[in-house]
């Protein structure tokens, strides 16, 4: 059993005084997003007017994604663990470590979550949950293969799957806000939920090697 509303403090409390850098990552990041989702429909409509197939702007689509992904990990993880500011240079440092393991990483977990979304939306959604710690799996053990990054978050999601939901869920009066607000309040939001789940994976992953499901030497290549 795992404390989420903990989880929600501590974000709270680890931002206080550090919004600025979250908040400039976040309008960052949603700019280029919403360029690219717009250059990404602009393609894909030529594409499949002329040769029927989208499919190559939608793997580069999903492969920019897993690069943003990745380094929103990395910077979102490091600054749960430490109490200095944090700097755009931390968000770079993500960005240009780890966007090949980023890229196959999202591939790898699209298309496993694809998968299981053809058999019903359910277990899609279970399976999305059950990997969604592989990214900072990845960012915290560089070298590591994204499919041993997948099979070590299915290890520390097991048992918790139910609270980490619910913990999303917990946001959805202050997304609703957000959406209220012309989507402004997402620049604040998008940290704070970030950070939340950077704090559950420090704790679950401890959790899993206490209870002997991990130990520390699976965490290295």
């Amino acid at each position: 059993m795992i404390d989420f509303r903990q989880f929600k403090r501590d974000a709270l409390a680890q931002l206080k005084g550090r919004w600025k850098m979250p908040v400039l990552v976040t309008v960052l990041t949603s700019a280029i997003f919403s360029s690219l989702s717009f250059a990404y429909k602009k393609a894909d409509f030529v594409l499949r007017q002329y040769n029927g197939s989208g499919f190559i702007v939608d793997v580069l689509f999903i492969a920019v994604m897993g690069i943003f992904v990745t380094a929103e990990a990395y910077f979102y993880l490091k600054m749960s663990r430490t109490t200095e500011e944090m700097s755009f240079n931390d968000f770079l440092v993500g960005l240009g470590d780890y966007y090949l393991s980023g890229i196959l990483g999202f591939l790898w977990f699209v298309l496993w979550t694809t998968l299981w979304m053809l058999l019903f939306i359910i277990p899609g959604i279970v399976k999305g949950i059950s990997y969604s710690m592989m990214f900072y799996v990845i960012v915290e053990n560089p070298g590591i293969s994204v499919t041993k990054a997948m099979n070590i978050s299915k290890i520390m999601t097991f048992g918790h799957k139910s609270e980490l939901f619910v913990m999303y869920l917990s946001f959805f009066g202050w997304m609703i806000l957000s959406c209220l607000t012309c989507g402004i309040g997402f620049f604040w939001l998008t940290p704070y939920i970030s950070l939340s789940y950077a704090n559950a994976y420090t704790a679950i992953k401890m959790e899993a090697i206490q209870r002997d499901a991990l130990k520390p030497s699976d965490f290295s290549e």
